[in-house]
């Protein structure tokens, strides 16, 4: 592959990368503004039912009361407290006077119905004189309810100074909505994005580590081309100076010109060689030896090979 396709093969796998997280970032933006406005519209929503359920319960208490004055004609008909909401799920009502546990149930059961409350409730009594105030078991109102609630209202006092009667929902939940899906989600995704990008990220080095080894093999052969040629050169001359009868009969030549021969196909063996290492390089088996060499040793052998060529061409 060309070194300039490779490059637009980068450049594009790098845009991309870049295009899909700035993607991500504006949708996960985008959920979490989302998920916000429907957070906030559901828990606007249960605003208003819970602010529904209390005047629900606020007026079943109200009524609850007023039977139990009208039955009860020793309790004067003088100021009474409001209903009042101690915590999101427990209220309370002052009462001049000790109330019979069985009435209060059954007056409760009769306007939460009237008031379509079918939440489970638990309703104490508060005995001024014993300062203590103990909850029945729970009452439930609907076939949904039908559970063994162990669910007991806690320990709660209205500081008042007369009798008063508490009710208590164990059921109902007092937590805001809180988002999970839409975040939760998206963050799943951007997990996934980022594993995208570190195949791509993997790939692209892989990619260039491979062009860079390209090239080093291309050089590598253009190179051993080259010094191919040499020695076979080299050891074609001798061989046509060898067969000259006049060098037959000059042993110092021909023992000159043989040991050329000797040392340019030595020269040769050890270019196959390196040309098999090359080819090992690939699968990472290549493993260097380094050694000192007489650098001067070096130049004179290769003087002594390319006096064939200067003598062959008269230089």
């Amino acid at each position: 592959m060309k070194s300039r396709n490779i490059r637009i093969i980068v450049f594009l796998a790098l845009l991309t990368l870049v295009l899909l997280v700035v993607n991500q970032y504006y949708w996960v933006r985008r959920g979490e503004q989302l998920e916000g406005s429907l957070i906030a519209i559901q828990n606007d929503n249960q605003r208003q039912r819970d602010e529904l359920f209390d005047t629900r319960v606020t007026l079943s208490l109200i009524n609850v009361r007023d039977k139990l004055l009208s039955l009860n004609k020793e309790a004067s008909g003088g100021y009474l407290e409001p209903v009042k909401k101690i915590t999101a799920n427990y209220f309370v009502a002052s009462f001049y006077d000790t109330l019979n546990p069985d009435l209060l149930k059954n007056l409760l059961v009769e306007q939460f119905k009237a008031y379509s409350i079918q939440e489970v409730f638990e309703y104490g009594i508060y005995d001024c004189f014993t300062d203590s105030i103990i909850f029945d078991k729970y009452v439930g109102l609907s076939l949904e309810n039908n559970l063994n609630f162990t669910v007991s209202a806690p320990s709660q006092k209205w500081n008042h100074d007369g009798h008063y009667f508490g009710i208590y929902f164990p059921s109902k939940n007092t937590e805001s909505i809180k988002g999970k899906g839409i975040s939760k989600a998206l963050y799943w995704s951007s997990i996934i994005v980022l594993f995208i990008m570190l195949i791509v990220g993997y790939a692209i080095l892989v990619i260039l580590k491979q062009k860079k080894l390209s090239e080093v093999k291309t050089d590598f052969f253009n190179n051993m081309t080259h010094e191919l040629k040499t020695p076979i050169a080299t050891i074609k001359l001798s061989t046509e100076v060898l067969s000259n009868p006049k060098v037959i009969c000059d042993s110092m030549r021909i023992k000159r010109y043989v040991s050329i021969i000797k040392t340019e196909n030595n020269r040769l063996e050890k270019q196959v060689n390196k040309v098999l290492q090359v080819a090992k390089l690939g699968e990472g088996k290549i493993e260097l030896e380094l050694q000192e060499v007489d650098l001067h040793k070096l130049i004179r052998d290769a003087v002594e090979v390319f006096k064939v060529n200067l003598e062959a061409n008269h230089g």
